[in-house]
């Protein structure tokens, strides 16, 4: 059935039954005011959506960054560390030195 039978047809049954057009009319005004309330509401409610997970993402850049400090603190501190004549300074503190024999065990 193309669309213009249908609506043909419905007119028709609408005339048959003595249905008032103005009705119909309200109907629709109706109808459409509902519609258009409903998208104010959804935008609004989407709008309020954008703007909190953009302060979330906000926090989470913000979160990243310090971690991204930490990372490079931590780096830092491990090259220190294993820096060769720390190491060495920090060995004989400890009491511990060069081998003076080494053995090789074959199996």
């Amino acid at each position: 059935m193309k669309v213009g039978e249908w609506i043909a047809r419905t007119a028709r049954a609408l005339r048959q039954r003595k249905v008032r057009w103005r009705l119909v009319g309200n109907t629709l005004v109706v109808v459409l005011v509902v519609l258009v309330v409903f998208l104010a509401v959804a935008r609004l409610y989407l709008s309020g959506r954008i703007v909190v997970e953009a302060r979330r993402l906000q926090g989470m850049r913000g979160e990243l960054d310090d971690l991204r400090k930490a990372n490079r603190s931590l780096e830092i501190q491990i090259a220190r560390f294993l820096y060769g004549p720390d190491l060495l300074r920090r060995a004989s503190e400890l009491g511990l030195g060069p081998a003076e024999k080494i053995v090789v065990a074959e199996p």
